[in-house]
């Protein structure tokens, strides 16, 4: 059988930007077939929009889902239309004021799949808290989606956000018990340690550095994102010093690993946590000093 040549690099160029002017082409003759043969009917309208979305022409989509809002209120597409719109300009758009506007009629909308209608007050609620700052509005979406969610893990979801709003509002106690709710639910891991992680760093913060021990302990051990293990480590070396307990703060610093940062930072840390304990230790040697150092520091270390 004779063996075919390869194509010229430069033939193979151009047949690509064929292929890809073709795919263009017919993507654009779909959305005309659509507005077309349906006579701008609803749902030609809507499969349009679909088609403009999955080409990222977010501005083109937007204003054909405004035209089917207008025109086919209620109809078969409609709650489609406005979960569609609001996400174009809540994600891509950055049109907050109308994505909330649209987000908020989905919600009233009877019609509207239970599913998709939490989802529109969950996108609501994080708008709130990442857009708007409004925390208090925020509380109050979260707090209402979580009396309806059956799912544990979104519960658990909506539960972990209360938890941090409450404390960027700096209501700790209240932020406390939300977090620990989040530790005790069964559902995802991955939130149970990051509430583990806040709950540690409030109680540090607090000063309450007994009960930060055992909730950065549980993590230190067993947590699977590296990310929030090597922050508990770094909070567990805050608590143990300023408890005194310089050996378990040295113990801390040498298990950690990483790169040259991590190591930079063990070194430094190392340096001045057995500097401090140096000067305790000599202060209790003194007549004048204090009289005993509750936890000397390892010979070596």
């Amino acid at each position: 059988m004779p063996r075919i040549p390869p194509l010229d690099p430069r033939r193979r160029r151009k047949a690509f930007l064929r292929v890809v002017s073709l795919g263009i082409l017919l993507s654009a003759a779909g959305c005309a077939y659509y507005l077309l043969s349906s006579r701008y009917t609803e749902e030609g309208l809507y499969r349009s929009s679909e088609l403009l979305i999955r080409q990222g022409r977010h501005k083109e989509a937007t204003r054909i889902l405004e035209d089917l809002l207008q025109k086919y209120s209620g109809g078969e597409y409609y709650t489609a239309a406005l979960i569609d719109a609001a996400n174009a300009y809540n994600f891509f758009l950055r049109n907050i004021p109308r994505a909330i506007e649209l987000y908020k009629s989905a919600t009233e909308e009877p019609t509207l799949p239970l599913e998709k209608k939490l989802e529109a007050k969950e996108r609501l609620a994080e708008i709130y808290v990442q857009d708007v700052g409004d925390l208090e509005q925020a509380l109050s979406e979260y707090k209402a989606l979580r009396i309806e969610q059956s799912d544990r893990k979104q519960r658990q979801k909506s539960t972990y956000q209360i938890g941090l709003i409450y404390l960027k509002q700096n209501q700790f106690e209240k932020a406390l018990q939300e977090l620990e709710d989040v530790a005790k639910m069964k559902g995802e891991e991955d939130l149970r340690e990051r509430a583990l992680l806040k709950i540690g760093t409030i109680h540090t913060f607090l000063g309450n550095y007994s009960d930060a021990e055992a909730p950065l302990l549980e993590i230190e051990k067993s947590a699977k994102a590296d990310e929030v293990r090597m922050q508990a480590k770094q909070a567990l070396v805050d608590v143990w010093e300023a408890m005194e307990k310089y050996d378990k703060a040295l113990d801390v610093l040498n298990s950690m690993s990483g790169g040259a940062e991590v190591e930079t930072f063990k070194r430094e840390e190392q340096k001045r946590i057995r500097e401090k304990a140096g000067i305790l230790r000599n202060k209790a040697s003194s007549p004048w000093g204090v009289k005993k150092n509750k936890t000397p520091v390892k010979e070596g270390q």
